[in-house]
């Protein structure tokens, strides 16, 4: 059993409703719990980017391009459960940005927690 918590500039509940600089819990990597970063905790991790949560496990994030599709794939697959479960991309996205930029500021690749 794994217990870890990690923080991010933000932390998106679905595709409109996200949180800044906020901080999740995660227990064997299933979401136990996520709230506003307040002050340095100890035993934090700063990921920094931005969190996805979602109740789909597992999924193809191949070809997802955008906050948008990431949550109409998940909405769309069948192996989902109660729990909540978190995706990672190294940078900061606004509800409108693209995932994957030729900008420079990171690969824009996608990890489950």
């Amino acid at each position: 059993m794994k217990e870890r918590r990690v923080a991010a500039n933000l932390v998106y509940i679905n595709s409109k409703e996200f949180h800044k600089y906020h901080i999740v819990e995660l227990f064997d990597n299933i979401v136990v719990n996520h709230y506003g970063l307040q002050e340095e905790l100890a035993m934090t991790e700063w990921l920094g980017g931005t969190i996805l949560l979602t109740h789909a496990r597992d999924f193809d994030t191949e070809g997802v391009n955008s906050i948008e599709e990431f949550y109409a794939k998940a909405d769309a697959w069948d192996d989902k459960t109660g729990n909540y479960y978190a995706y990672h991309i190294n940078r900061v996205l606004s509800p409108s940005a693209k995932f994957r930029t030729d900008d420079g500021c990171g690969n824009g690749n996608i990890q489950r927690l």
